[in-house]
């Protein structure tokens, strides 16, 4: 492994470690992860994937989380309301 993925490994604990201690989460809790892209960053914070959303702009990216993390998926559109039930 570089020095690159070593520092990028070592940022994404840390900024997972913070989110938590913010944010205690759950798996009652849902998850809406706005501008997600493929998802990496919320599938470093929470170790299940039931109840968790990625949401983009980017169909592409959105298969990648859906077929690499397991997560469901939110399509955004640009100007468009979000469709996302609340409960």
């Amino acid at each position: 492994m570089n020095i690159y993925n070593l520092v990028q490994e070592h940022s994404r604990t840390k900024r997972a470690n913070l989110f938590k201690s913010y944010f205690p989460v759950a798996t009652r809790h849902r998850i809406l992860d706005l501008g997600s892209g493929e998802g990496s960053l919320i599938a470093s914070i929470v170790t299940y994937r039931e109840g968790v959303f990625i949401a983009d702009i980017s169909k592409e990216k959105l298969e990648v989380g859906r077929n690499k993390y397991g997560f469901k998926t939110v399509l955004l559109e640009e100007n468009g309301p979000l469709d996302f039930p609340d409960r």
